[in-house]
């Protein structure tokens, strides 16, 4: 039971990483590339739709890493743990 619950909330990182990687970018980077005269950041997104699903990208995945350090004994999980939630963090600041 332990195992495959470590799985789930593994596989629940990941897949939260995923989607931080892939959703939340700018929208406009590929007129950039049409456009010479543009550049890039010129275009102002207002919309904080990307920046509420990242925080919530970023609570899901580090909680899922919360709950392995709570729960789980061993030093290599809480190594682990600490770790991944800390590259999530790593992560967020970077998009």
């Amino acid at each position: 039971m332990k195992i495959s619950l470590w799985i789930i909330l593994q596989l629940i990182y990941v897949a939260g990483i995923i989607t931080l990687l892939a959703l939340t970018g700018d929208k406009y980077v590929w007129m950039y590339d049409m456009e010479p005269s543009l550049s890039a950041g010129a275009i102002e997104n207002n919309n904080s739709n990307s920046n509420i699903l990242s925080l919530m990208l970023l609570f899901g995945t580090t909680a899922a890493q919360a709950i392995i350090f709570m729960f789980y004994k061993s030093k290599y999980s809480k190594a682990l743990a600490i770790f991944l939630a800390l590259l999530a963090v790593f992560m967020f600041t970077l998009k």
